[in-house]
């Protein structure tokens, strides 16, 4: 059970009206394509490095930017990797695959 409070009556109905509108808040129902599975084993992402401006002034150092997205972070990082856009030129492409490999199945049944 969850208890909600609110600034406003107009607050509670955009509340109200957004979860009626979306009823699945895990990501295995909101992006489910992302979610690595024996039928789905392998997910690439690709980022550039690119400038960004604020209020017609250029930010220092670069972002990485998902293709179709926003700019994000100048840092990213996961498993095995860090990468800084800052220190590669513009225009470079960070590509993270993920991949899964299931084990081979045993051909007595037997557990190992």
């Amino acid at each position: 059970m969850a208890h909600f409070e609110y600034d406003s009556q107009r607050e509670r109905q955009e509340s109200d009206r957004w979860r009626r509108d979306h009823p699945w808040r895990c990501y295995r129902h909101t992006n489910e394509d992302e979610v690595l599975t024996p039928t789905n084993a392998e997910r690439s992402t690709v980022l550039t490095a690119v400038k960004v401006s604020y209020d017609g002034r250029a930010l220092p150092g670069l972002f990485w930017q998902a293709d179709g997205g926003r700019p994000t972070m100048g840092l990213l990082h996961g498993p095995g990797f860090k990468a800084i856009a800052g220190d590669l030129p513009e225009g470079t492409r960070l590509i993270v695959t993920a991949r899964i490999e299931l084990p081979e199945p045993n051909p007595t049944g037997e557990q190992p």
